[in-house]
């Protein structure tokens, strides 16, 4: 066997394992899993018409939000219901956040769960210093940044107002130079109208 027939082997292989998923989100809308078709049945109509990645997403939140309990399901409902009412501004940064947290690594994500839930077991007191602590730090950070932002700003007027009155002041010393110049007059060079003889 040469190496070509291996490769072609190997890849019929991954294809063919790779073709259940893919029959799967490309198939009819009737193919899929009863528990699946009915979450997902605001989409039967237009299910031919979705890309296949948009499909494949749509089954596995299916498949997640089947294995929730009906108290969990209740609770995403509820928050999904929140979230939809924050102003747009709101939902963006929190869809932020999510991908955030999504790009950390395990040992970031343990930690920010970590304090969550050493949040979650203070009682009303203690979160409401906690969040009265961090919306002043909060403050300071970003009042120090418009200082910053301002200082820079400072800078920036000053170098301009110094770089026009140079520029100003280089007018008008070159106007002073100017006037100060003897003003040398050559003589008129009398045009001679006649043209020389042509060579033949």
């Amino acid at each position: 066997m040469n190496i070509k027939h291996c490769i072609n082997i190997i890849l019929m292989g991954l294809l063919l394992l790779a073709l259940p998923k893919v029959a799967l989100a490309q198939g009819d809308f009737a193919s899929l899993p009863s528990d699946v078709q009915t979450t997902l049945s605001p989409f039967k109509e237009r299910w031919s018409g979705l890309e296949t990645g948009k499909q494949q997403k749509l089954i596995k939140g299916a498949q997640r939000w089947n294995k929730l309990s009906s108290e969990q399901q209740q609770i995403a409902k509820r928050r999904f219901q929140s979230f939809r009412k924050l102003p747009k501004a709101d939902r963006a940064a929190a869809v932020r956040r999510m991908e955030d947290y999504s790009n950390m690594s395990p040992q970031q994500r343990q930690q920010v769960m970590g304090s969550f839930k050493s949040y979650k077991k203070m009682d009303a007191n203690q979160r409401e210093r906690l969040q009265k602590q961090f919306l002043k730090e909060k403050s300071g950070r970003e009042k120090g940044m418009k200082e910053k932002s301002r200082k820079n700003n400072g800078v920036k007027q000053k170098i301009q107002k110094e770089k026009g009155q140079r520029s100003q002041g280089n007018s008008q010393r070159n106007q002073s130079i100017k006037s100060q110049r003897p003003q040398h007059q050559r003589p008129k060079q009398q045009r001679n109208n006649t043209r020389p003889p042509q060579r033949r």
